[in-house]
């Protein structure tokens, strides 16, 4: 199978997005029979970091608007038409993908849609009026013209019935590198404090995080949370929280740069209760450290936490967050299990391998059971 897998750029390494392109990528390209090169516009990759995957970088046109895509990338696109079985477009709300999927509707190339996103009622409240507008007018389209749409569970999936019509839906989690599995040693340390960590972007309102720092501020034994993650402009905004509310427990800091891993192993727990989110690797991330897992129910990981008997689940709200840090407490003696079972579940569930046969699996059975009409 000829697969292109397109996006506006490669995009960096450490992000979700680029971790979860790049090893599905991998994945697919470990299983017999597979040809897969990514396409894209820009690369932000260092050379050493994409050698494991082909790829071809098109050179942006001078002239461009949101919804531009390179002449020299369409121009390959028809010419490898007829050899290439499918095509995965990646984003979501972006110009560049409704233009790159109604590009392969026109020459008759079937597309599978993988938003990395979710279209819930409340992933809309930002900027609500103008993603409206832009789903009926665009998303939509790129939607009911798919293939299929891949997303990262089954509750995605109908979420995503709910705004449009879709063929076919496909579920195709994250996973992890089997080089990590192979090389890590897995040595913890737990200090007598409870430490708690949040690894992500600092986005407030996406990652709850002002719902998280208010509920440790309400817990009366003795624990410490660290934000631990890139800015998205909203540090500011979190140390205005910290101060207003004279928090002493948590901590906010840089991005981290080494190996998250190693970084993990030092702390009891994570924390990731999200308003709303797709698939955060640093769930998986944390799950392989061997770290119990506190996740609200709406993050993508949530079902692979409770199948894996591997943490709490709550809801987005800081009454439920709150109590489940209190549950996460009194099931201490637990936590070595539930690390365990994190640790396993990733092993024989959640390698990049794994998902690439899995996913190859879906791929073909899509285009025998619904041919691509034009």
């Amino acid at each position: 199978m000829k697969i292109f897998m397109i996006l506006p750029y490669f995009p960096l390494p450490g992000t979700g997005t680029g971790n979860a392109i790049y090893g599905l990528s991998k994945g697919l390209l470990s299983q017999d029979g597979v040809d897969l090169i990514v396409l894209a516009e820009g690369l932000k990759y260092e050379e050493s970091s994409y050698k494991e995957v082909p790829y071809i970088k098109f050179k942006k046109d001078r002239w461009r608007t949101p919804f531009s895509v390179s002449k020299g990338l369409k121009q390959y696109i028809q010419k490898e038409a007829s050899n290439v079985d499918l095509i995965i477009i990646n984003g979501v709300f972006t110009p560049y993908v409704y233009s790159l999927a109604m590009f392969a509707k026109k020459n008759g190339i079937p597309y599978v849609h993988a938003p990395h996103g979710v279209y819930t009622e409340i992933a809309l409240t930002k900027s609500r009026l103008r993603k409206e507008i832009y789903f009926k007018l665009f998303e939509k389209k790129v939607i009911q013209n798919a293939l299929a749409m891949q997303m990262f569970s089954e509750t995605q999936l109908e979420d995503t019935k709910k705004r449009a019509f879709f063929k076919k839906g496909i579920v195709v989690p994250n996973g992890m590198d089997v080089k990590i599995i192979e090389n890590k040693s897995n040595k913890k340390k737990i200090d007598e404090k409870v430490k708690i960590i949040f690894f992500g972007r600092k986005d407030v309102f996406t990652k709850g995080l002002d719902l998280l720092i208010k509920a440790v501020s309400q817990i009366e034994e003795k624990i410490e949370l660290d934000i631990i993650g890139s800015d998205h402009f909203n540090t500011h905004e979190i140390h205005n929280l910290i101060q207003e509310q004279n928090i002493k427990n948590v901590n906010i800091k840089d991005k981290y740069l080494g190996d998250p891993i190693e970084l993990l192993e030092s702390y009891d727990f994570m924390a990731m209760p999200s308003r709303f989110e797709a698939f955060p690797m640093a769930v998986l991330e944390a799950m392989f450290a061997k770290l119990p897992i506190l996740i609200s129910k709406e993050v993508g990981t949530a079902e692979h936490v409770v199948k894996a008997n591997a943490g709490v689940v709550c809801e987005a709200n800081i009454e439920s967050i709150k109590l489940a840090i209190e549950d996460m407490l009194v099931k201490k003696n637990e936590w070595e299990m539930m690390g365990e079972n994190a640790r396993n579940y990733i092993v024989e569930n959640l390698t990049w391998k794994d998902i690439g046969n899995r996913t190859l699996l879906q791929y073909n059975n899509l285009l025998k059971e619904q041919p691509y009409a034009t």
